[in-house]
């Protein structure tokens, strides 16, 4: 997925600069503004944008969204999805995007667009989106800052696959999960003071597979109880 970043008429330069920092956080490729009502490339938003800045500074003027989004698939947000009835139909929750357009997206060029920081986007620009997007936020109080909600957007796409494969190298396999229940089986088969120990079993495999641990905590687990039933042995003897 290739990710592009969408301002709408961005009034407050640090704003701009907190978007670009956490577009960057995310891997997004660009950053488009139309018609911006501050300095985007501005001191402040240069301050706020902390080690984002060259892709704050490679950011493109656009005069019109369609110009922005072009050649893209656009997902608007907003966090008032009744605004229209021309927009109704193509609203969804973040969660029902994801289940509905996620696999479909792999490969594509998507345009995140948010709306101004003052008063969102219109019906109209709503309408022109391919999919319009509301976070599921508390009721009483659902508006987030713009980066804020671009954070967890860009996080629920998963722009940080890469990143999750990475950390899932390093979970145990079922494989290495199953050996060891079955070494732990074998340390409490001859354990008297544990009366259900198919029960005991269970419940030590179940509590691995929920917890998800790394191979090096297994091999931690696994020396453990292997040293334990040679000191047991050692005491048969």
């Amino acid at each position: 997925m290739h990710m592009r970043v969408v301002m709408v008429e961005p009034r407050y330069q640090m704003n701009v600069g907190y978007v670009a920092r956490v577009a960057a956080n995310f891997s997004a490729e660009s950053i488009a503004i139309v018609k911006p009502r501050c300095s985007c490339k501005g001191k402040t938003a240069t301050m706020y944008s902390k080690h984002a800045r060259p892709l704050l500074e490679r950011a493109r003027i656009f005069e019109t969204l369609r110009e922005a989004t072009k050649g893209s698939f656009v997902m608007g947000t907003t966090s008032n999805w009744r605004r229209s009835g021309s927009a109704f139909h193509n609203a969804f929750t973040l969660s029902e995007f994801i289940a509905r357009f996620g696999p479909g997206l792999t490969g594509r060029r998507v345009s995140v667009v948010l709306g101004r920081d003052d008063t969102g986007l219109t019906a109209e620009e709503l309408a022109d989106c391919d999919a319009t997007v509301t976070i599921e936020a508390c009721s009483s109080y659902p508006v987030l800052n713009i980066s804020h909600a671009l954070a967890v957007i860009m996080y629920t796409l998963g722009s940080v696959k890469g990143r999750q494969e990475e950390m899932m190298d390093h979970r145990a396999s079922e494989a290495a999960i199953s050996n060891l229940a079955r070494l732990f089986e074998r340390h409490i088969a001859s354990n008297a003071d544990i009366r259900d120990k198919v029960a005991v079993a269970m419940a030590f495999r179940h509590v691995m597979s929920r917890s998800m641990p790394t191979q090096e905590e297994l091999g931690a687990i696994a020396a453990a109880l292997s040293q334990k039933r040679k000191q047991e042995r050692m005491l048969r003897r």
